[in-house]
């Protein structure tokens, strides 16, 4: 199972994902893997704690990573707590939330007429106690423009992979784990 943060993490991934990290910089506070044949991607990243109460966390973040993304719609469709047995991992009493949605967002370098649809899934667990919040984000395709320079690199004939990636972000949720408390500077 990979490590994620020098091992202060662990997330179970499918082996398809590759760790981006190998091909361009990643932000200290992200973690990121793609899939290139799917155009999937897998985001775990750890961000100062949004000034919002628990339950409107899940649906602030997902419009503010719209927005950090430069996408050109964002439509949340589902917002609610996570059960504790959806992230089971977790110490008792840490809050997790999940928003669920779809963002037109285009690649670098294509403008935004060549927008990608994207069902967009994302997980947000709160750390009060460190002043944190952790987001676990699934990209998945839902139309990609033909003009678009992913059109020229996704393989052909994987236009329902969306239809799968709810049950794929419910696996990835079950294995997720902070490992060392000291990488928010506090232990548990």
């Amino acid at each position: 199972m990979p490590t994620l943060f020098g091992g202060a993490i662990e997330l179970e991934l499918p082996e398809r994902f590759e760790d981006i990290s190998s091909y361009r910089d990643v932000p200290d506070n992200q973690e990121v893997f793609t899939d290139g044949d799917l155009d999937q991607s897998v985001i775990v990243e750890i961000l100062e704690r949004a000034p919002v109460d628990d339950a409107e966390s899940a649906e602030f973040l997902f419009r503010d990573y719209a927005s950090e993304g430069e996408a050109s719609s964002c439509t949340v469709q589902t917002c609610r707590r996570l059960d504790t047995g959806e992230i089971p991992l977790l110490p008792a009493g840490t809050d997790a939330f999940l928003a669920t949605g779809v963002q037109r967002v285009a690649k670098q370098g294509d403008s935004k007429e060549l927008g990608n649809e994207l069902q967009v899934l994302l997980a947000v667990v709160r750390l009060p106690q460190v002043n944190s919040d952790i987001l676990i984000t699934l990209n998945t395709p839902i139309y990609i423009n033909p003009a678009s320079r992913t059109a020229k690199h996704v393989a052909a004939g994987h236009q329902a992979t969306h239809e799968h990636a709810p049950a794929e972000f419910a696996a990835l949720l079950t294995t997720f784990t902070v490992l060392d408390w000291g990488l928010f500077g506090s232990p548990q």
